[in-house]
């Protein structure tokens, strides 16, 4: 298996060979919340560009759910926001189709060229180890926030990077991938720590208690034994 870590999506300008699985880490909060969406359930998941994309593909396939964000709110229109929360209690989820689009997190799956596309975060780290199979080549991309990296999000691509090593995956280690081993934490109170003293950790808590039971959740280990994979939208057949 070879791996490749992104600190933060790769640029259209450095184009790269395909991976066999991507693992797209948006702790705070798209991989948490669509792990979430896996672990209710949910058939399929097809990314959005934008959240027009989105509206216009519920109207051709008017049983679609929609969720996701824009700057940390809600989509007007939309049947989920971007609460990891909020798609752990659905039962609406079972077997549908979910469109979503996010600020960060879904345009990160979007830059990266890859088979499958898996998202991974602390909550569904076991589960998404166990997604990537026997791939060859794994690449492990960091959303991180507007195009440059975020701490939780590098510290998680860490994270899993070292529970893929643990688990015999094996090949020579870039400087990206060195620099999010360094600042990975080691158990669940150092997850805890970083996650809640986070930037956008400290923006989500400023949109009140919901955004900080958010936050905990994200801060959570192997909470959630899902991971599914997501296609692109305008990839998508239907």
């Amino acid at each position: 298996m070879r791996l490749s870590v992104f600190l933060a999506p790769p640029s259209p300008q450095a184009p790269h060979p395909p991976f066999d699985v991507a693992l797209v880490v948006d702790v705070l909060r798209a991989s948490s919340a669509l792990a979430a969406a896996a672990a209710a359930g949910v058939g399929r998941v097809l990314l959005a560009g934008s959240p027009a994309e989105a509206l216009a593909y519920r109207e051709r396939a008017p049983g679609a759910l929609l969720g996701g964000e824009r700057r940390s709110l809600p989509i007007a229109g939309f049947d989920f926001g971007n609460s990891p929360r909020e798609y752990a209690s659905s039962p609406r989820l079972a077997g549908a189709t979910l469109v979503f689009t996010s600020t960060n997190g879904s345009d990160a799956a979007r830059a990266i060229r890859a088979r499958r596309r898996v998202f991974a975060a602390f909550v569904n780290g076991a589960a998404a180890v166990r997604a990537v199979g026997d791939a060859g080549t794994v690449a492990i991309v960091a959303a991180g926030a507007s195009g440059r990296p975020a701490l939780e999000d590098m510290a998680g691509a860490g994270w899993l990077l070292r529970r893929l090593l643990e688990a015999g995956a094996r090949g020579p280690l870039g400087s990206a991938a060195r620099a999010a081993l360094a600042i990975a934490p080691r158990d669940a109170d150092g997850v805890r720590v970083l996650v809640r003293g986070s930037d956008h950790a400290r923006a989500l808590r400023a949109h009140g208690r919901a955004g900080a039971d958010d936050v905990d959740f994200c801060a959570r280990i192997d909470v959630l034994d899902a991971a599914g994979a997501a296609e692109l939208l305008d990839t998508a057949a239907g």
